[in-house]
């Protein structure tokens, strides 16, 4: 039954449906509850985000008509979605998180959505047992990594690559070097073949901060070897690393500092304060790569995933 705006599931209590707008900052604020100033957050992200980008977020509402727990399905684009978990209000049951995730995942079938995934605090013990319970399966932790850009980062590029900025007639070109980089990846390996690349460059597009300048094909000697794909996110003051990867063939000569070391030179032309990027913690020698142009870590979460579907379509099994 589809949850759409004021329609209820068939839930004797509570009534898990899509939140009306009216109950949209109530129930946002819900879902970020564990982040200061989470109505102030609330507040941005409806006013930044598109309509239909609410379509997945839940409530629990009672037979008095009280919002009794919210849950936030974002949609990433791409055939993913993010999971926000469950926040409940003072005194409610636990079972009402359980119907709230499972309402999710039910609308995540709906929508053939291939993935649905959680980055979760480490100290979030409740909240990865209760997707463990669904199924969801616990992944390595992404550490989250920063660089302060300076002057430094002003020095002219030099490189035996050459990076041109991805044109409209790329994309054949770019699907087909970011399917390669995934050839023997150490980063979240277990996501490998999930899904195309296309789908994948599908959930980096839909980001509002997409600008295809900032996206580049590196080459060498006229082969394509590697990409670099770049955020700007103006209001923060920071430039987001999303993707680079380079073919197995051209790893290990060092190309991976290089191609960081451009990301970092853009920052400084775009005159962003800071470069960010996330990387499994279990990939060491992309930490060492990032240690070695400046990064240092500030956060590290866990990462939970559940399968759906792989990239062909196929129910993924459980196990």
């Amino acid at each position: 039954m589809p949850y759409g705006d004021g329609m209820m599931a068939q839930l004797r209590e509570p009534a898990i449906r899509t939140a009306l707008p009216a109950e949209r900052l109530t129930a946002v604020t819900f879902v970020l509850a564990d982040i200061p100033e989470a109505e102030t957050h609330a507040q941005q992200l409806l006013a930044t985000q598109p309509n239909d980008a609410w379509q997945g977020l839940l409530v629990a509402i009672g037979k008095s008509g009280d919002l009794q727990g919210a849950l936030w399905l974002q949609d990433l684009g791409g055939s993913a979605a993010m999971i926000w978990p469950p926040r409940l209000s003072a005194g409610i049951a636990e079972n009402v998180a359980e119907s709230l995730v499972a309402a999710a995942l039910q609308l995540a079938e709906r929508r053939d959505l291939q993935i649905v995934q959680a980055l979760l605090n480490g100290d979030a013990q409740a909240d990865t047992e209760l997707l463990l319970r669904h199924e969801f399966r616990r992944l390595d932790d992404l550490a989250y990594l920063a660089c302060v850009i300076d002057e430094r980062h002003a020095a002219p590029w030099e490189s035996s690559l050459t990076l041109t900025p991805v044109a409209e007639n790329d994309e054949a070109r770019l699907v087909a070097v970011v399917d390669a980089t995934y050839q023997a990846t150490l980063d979240l390996p277990e996501l490998n073949n999930l899904r195309t690349a296309a789908e994948v460059l599908a959930e980096y597009r839909a980001a509002p901060q997409y600008d295809p300048r900032l996206w580049f094909l590196a080459r060498h000697e006229q082969t394509d070897v590697g990409c670099l794909l770049l955020n700007d996110h103006t209001s923060l003051d920071q430039v987001e690393l999303v993707y680079f990867g380079l073919i197995a063939q051209a790893r290990g000569q060092r190309w991976g500092q290089e191609l960081v070391r451009f990301a970092q030179q853009q920052a400084g032309k775009l005159g962003r304060r800071q470069l960010l990027l996330a990387v499994s913690a279990g990939n060491r020698p992309a930490l060492n790569a990032y240690a070695a142009t400046g990064f240092f870590a500030w956060q590290q979460r866990r990462t939970l995933v559940k399968f759906l579907r792989d990239k062909n379509s196929q129910a993924v099994s459980k196990s």
